[in-house]
């Protein structure tokens, strides 16, 4: 029977989507990079998506972030990707996953790459794995309309913002309104955040039994939501948030606290 590693847990909040009421260029109008361009269409293919949900100025930090995480990797590793079913994070995932690849194929370090959950093969290549691990905490989107329900009668774009059920859209006023919802959820005895982190904890439990290694650590990404890292959050201990810069920006990436 294999020896259990040490496991690395984190969720990395989806990248920066376009604000609502806005349009994104075509992938072919915008001027980023030819590589760029290239791996939005490729990874659109493979994914069967039509719309990532992120800008393109998101590219070129997934590209800094697989740099980030290969420098902190040791010498050897397994590293595991996965990502809630919305399509800015299955892009960014797999965005990010190709990245390393194509880091660690350079590279002298020894790092193998997997999927946790649902995936398919698609050109040859297994895609992100969708699960549970980084899954929003459903309800957040009706606190935040309760919160701003006078509001929304006299600001349209509020009021698109918070009608779009898979919140594909940003506002510039986001982080604001969902301070204010997740203090207002937690203050509540049936809050859903709390139960969503009681959640996590079990699949994080359910995750180490079904995960062996024999002799390398592993590091597990899991892309999903604000909702998702404050699950994390609240497994790490948190009670309340104090200001905005406390809500886990585009790309931010948070760690479980203790190892699992």
């Amino acid at each position: 029977m294999p020896n259990k590693s040490t496991m690395e847990f984190s969720i990395i909040r989806h990248p920066e989507k376009v604000e609502v009421g806005c349009e994104r260029s075509s992938i072919e109008e915008v001027n980023i990079p030819p590589k760029q361009k290239r791996k939005w269409a490729e990874i659109c293919q493979r994914l069967e998506i039509d719309d990532p949900e992120i800008t393109y100025e998101s590219l070129t930090e997934l590209e800094e972030m697989a740099k980030d995480i290969y420098e902190q990797l040791p010498y050897k590793a397994l590293v595991l990707f996965t990502s809630s079913g919305y399509n800015r994070t299955k892009f960014a995932a797999e965005y990010l996953s190709s990245e390393l690849e194509e880091i660690i194929s350079k590279g002298e370090k020894k790092i193998y790459t997997d999927v946790i959950g649902e995936y398919k093969i698609k050109e040859g290549k297994k895609t992100v794995g969708v699960s549970n691990l980084p899954a929003e905490a459903p309800g957040m989107q009706k606190v935040m309309g309760e919160l701003m329900k006078e509001e929304n009668k006299i600001d349209r774009k509020l009021n698109d913002y918070l009608a779009e059920a898979k919140g594909k859209f940003t506002h510039p006023r986001e982080l604001e309104i969902f301070l204010h919802a997740v203090n207002e959820d937690l203050s509540r005895p049936d809050s859903v955040l709390r139960e969503r982190a009681l959640e996590l904890e079990l699949q994080l439990a359910q995750l180490k039994s079904d995960i062996e290694t024999k002799d390398m650590p592993v590091f597990i990404f899991g892309f999903g939501h604000m909702s998702s890292i404050v699950a994390l959050d609240i497994i790490n201990g948190k009670e309340k948030y104090e200001s905005e810069n406390e809500i886990a920006k585009p790309l931010e990436l948070r760690r479980l606290k203790n190892k699992l």
